[in-house]
């Protein structure tokens, strides 16, 4: 059981802390690194967690608000800080070790931290000595640690970003210069501390208020933030109105020690592993469904079904049954007559199931855009796709499949039909002897009745009646003992055809009373008018070819009052497919602006930084391959604080926006412009030597002076520019975070020589 402090107990044993004793209790294992869980609320999981510490000293617990003000008075936190940070990097590098799932720590680093350690040289060490990725670690650095010292602070923490920990603003409004902590910290998280706004009866509209102007602001800049000390469910529906995702407070969960803290993330990775097989469980039953609806002609339940299902599966979560459900889906269309609707999710699926190579399912879906222009009238690309089918097939992987011969039965007939329509009857009779060779007499009657009517269709146009005549009533045999409805057309038709070249109208009449027959026990819906159709299309050519003038009349009035009606359900059917394309474009439209928005800065229109990492990987590829430099450079607006202090923020915008338009002009054709903080700009330039640096960096600087300046006379500040850049060679083992110091450098070489101008170098 824990035990507390009481009274003075604790006070006097933290009282008594000096640097020694610290050392020696941190040694003995007395503090030890406690986490508290970061919810998020959308994911419904743990996405991160803040390390903290505890005192256990002789049986009692000590709180921190008791000891952590007095490390603070005494100059002390730096030396338990670095150890909590120690312990942070050693359980990240153990978690990694170990193959267990990694969140990111947040470490706290204190003002006094700044003043007595080294933060950037220690937490590179930490990162190198544990192997552990800036990325696993977050740094959590008070708003009130940037009022003194300020260059110093803003410089450790801009170069602790570049090499890529993430940035969170601790304890967000408790400080005098919030908002300028912002404007000048480029920071990627805020954290709200609830326990600020101390939310009662008096002041709960106004602090609700506040709230949400803080989390709009945050997301106009496009920061995170992390609502902490959230403790009841009010405080919580404040955020979540406001769309705050993240949450950290004793609501959720308090801080733990580490074995509890893996208890609860092994909790809660199997909590979601169990709503995955759920899911998965879901979405395999809806698609089973839906299979045995279509099967039915139950097309609207059908499609309803599947759609429900595909809501709930995500590419990411199981591709090899997402795209298995888009097949479906356009199957569904497919057979409601809809086929542009059809082409959409079957080209959704294709594109998904290539990627996951998923061949059975690829198979499949190239089938199912052949057999949509084989409904088209459009045999060459039918062919093309049946040929797609079968190299899908021949994978080794699909052979061991049980519907394999089955599948390449039906692929091969298709090609078989196919090439007939375009006349090449060699190829047509190439692809029905492969089809012949699977075909089970006993075991696949159906199989074998398809492959019959398409032997007598081949040898009837190349001379083979006789053959025909010999087996064809067999096939009629066969055919008028089709019991399954949704096959019964597709066997019938070739055979009522068969009937019709043969002039065997007695047979042919049969035929069609048997299709009449069979249509006549379902609805328009579940048949569809199409097949209803071409059974009239078929009545017609028997009364006219029997010379049956009365009976022809009539099967043509109810054959064009059937048309008129496909014409209305085909009107419908262009409007939904006309809807659905317009949905779609607006769906392709907002994907394009939000990945725009992910790579350009909203404010000047050129690159970000995150741009700039992923248009670096790609220069390095191409400069690599052609053996070509590279070239690096930062342009920095001098007296841009000034501009903004003097004329305002909307003034300082105008700045900023002209001089990124002169830049990106400049460099048009050899590379990149990238905003990469608030008044700094990053350049990529492929394939340049120094010479034409030294051109582009002065026409910049002379166009930026021209268009900006304030004032000629003396007493008004100029914007300028000062400029960095270096060469390489050779960038195939680089990284840009690693590049950029070394234009840094160049820069800073430029300020302290009065500013103004720039400076290259070769590397």
């Amino acid at each position: 059981m824990e035990t507390k402090s009481k009274g003075g107990d604790g006070v006097i044993y933290v009282e008594n802390l000096n640097k020694q004793s610290l050392k020696d209790y941190i040694d003995q294992g007395e503090f030890e690194m406690y986490l508290q869980p970061q919810y998020s609320i959308v994911k419904n999981t743990i996405i991160g967690a803040e390390a903290l510490t505890r005192w256990k000293h002789k049986d009692m617990y000590i709180s921190p608000g008791e000891f952590i003000p007095v490390l603070e008075r005494k100059n002390l936190i730096s030396i338990l800080d670095r150890y909590i940070w120690t312990c942070a990097f050693r359980l990240q590098e153990k978690k990694r070790r170990e193959g267990q799932q990694i969140i990111p720590i947040s470490i706290n680093v204190s003002r006094s931290d700044f003043s007595h350690l080294d933060v950037y040289g220690v937490l590179t060490e930490l990162s190198r000595t544990y192997c552990v990725p800036p990325e696993d670690i977050h740094l959590e650095i008070t708003e009130t640690a940037f009022v003194e010292d300020k260059q110093a602070i803003y410089t450790a923490v801009r170069d602790l970003k570049r090499l890529g920990f993430q940035i969170l603003i601790d304890d967000f409004g408790s400080g005098y210069s919030a908002l300028n902590t912002l404007k000048d910290i480029d920071a990627d998280i805020v954290k709200l501390d609830m326990k600020f706004f101390d939310l009662n009866e008096k002041n709960s509209m106004r602090a609700r208020d506040i709230i949400g102007a803080v989390i709009q602001m945050t997301q106009s800049l496009g920061m995170g933030i992390i609502a902490e000390g959230v403790e009841n469910a009010e405080q919580l529906d404040i955020l979540k109105e406001f769309g705050c995702d993240v949450i950290q407070g004793y609501f959720f969960y308090r801080p733990m020690n580490v074995s509890d803290f893996d208890m609860t993330m092994r909790r809660v990775l199997d909590t979601a592993s169990r709503k995955n097989i759920d899911s998965r469980a879901f979405g395999e039953e809806c698609l089973d469904e839906s299979i045995r609806l279509l099967e039915r002609g139950e097309y609207e339940s059908a499609l309803s079904l599947a759609k429900r299902a595909l809501s709930q599966i995500s590419v990411d979560f199981d591709g090899n049954l997402y795209c298995n459900m888009e097949n479906i889906i356009g199957a569904i269309y497919t057979a409601m007559g809809n086929e542009m609707m059809g082409m959409e999710h079957y080209l959704t699926g294709l594109s998904v199931s290539l990627k996951v190579d998923n061949s059975a399912v690829s198979g499949k879906l190239y089938n199912n855009i052949g057999c949509v222009y084989q409904a088209l009238g459009d045999p060459q690309q039918a062919i093309k796709y049946f040929l797609l089918a079968m190299e899908e097939l021949k994978r080794p992987e699909n052979k061991k499949e049980d519907l394999y011969e089955q599948r390449c039965f039906i692929s091969n007939i298709n090609l078989a039909d196919e090439y007939f329509k375009l006349g090449a009857f060699e190829e047509s009779e190439h692809y029905l002897n492969r089809a012949a060779e699977l075909v089970d007499n006993s075991a696949n009657e159906d199989y074998y009745l398809t492959y019959r009517a398409a032997q007598c269709k081949l040898y009837l146009q190349t001379g083979r009646e006789d053959f025909v005549r010999e087996i064809f009533p067999d096939v009629v045999d066969m055919a008028m003992n089709i019991r399954d409805w949704s096959e019964f057309w597709s066997y019938l038709e070739p055979v009522c055809d068969i009937a019709l070249a043969l002039n065997e109208m007695d047979e042919m009449k049969r035929i069609i009373q048997r299709m009449e027959q069979q249509a006549d026990l379902y609805s328009v819906e579940q048949l569809g008018l199409e097949i209803r159709i071409r059974i009239h299309e078929k009545l017609l050519v028997y009364y006219e070819n029997i010379g049956d003038s009365e009976k022809a009349r009539q099967t043509e009035f109810e054959y064009f009052r059937l048309c008129k009606m496909q014409y209305q359900e085909m009107k419908k059917a262009r409007v939904e497919a006309i809807n659905y394309k317009i949905q779609l474009n607006l769906q392709h439209e907002e994907n394009a602006k939000f990945k725009k928005q992910i790579d350009i800065d909203q404010l000047t229109g050129v690159g970000n930084r995150y741009k700039l990492e992923k248009d670096y990987k790609m220069i390095k590829g191409i400069c690599s391959e052609r053996k070509c430099p590279v070239g690096i450079g930062i342009i920095d607006l001098d007296n841009f604080k000034y501009i903004n202090d003097t004329y305002g923020h909307l003034q300082g915008d105008w700045y900023l926006k002209t001089a990124s338009r002169i830049i990106k002009e400049a460099v048009v054709n050899t590379g990149g412009v990238y905003r990469f903080g608030g008044d700094e700009f990053v350049v990529l330039l492929v394939d340049v030597q120094e010479d034409v640096i030294d051109q582009m960096a002065t026409e910049i600087e002379r166009k930026v002076e021209e268009e900006c300046l304030l004032n000629q006379s003396a007493e008004r500040k100029a914007l300028t520019l000062s400029q960095g850049y270096v060469i390489l060679d050779h960038i195939e083992n680089t990284d840009v975070w690693q590049m950029i110091p070394y234009a840094d450098e160049q820069l800073y070489a430029v300020k302290e020589h009065g500013k103004r101008g720039h400076r290259i170098k070769k590397l």
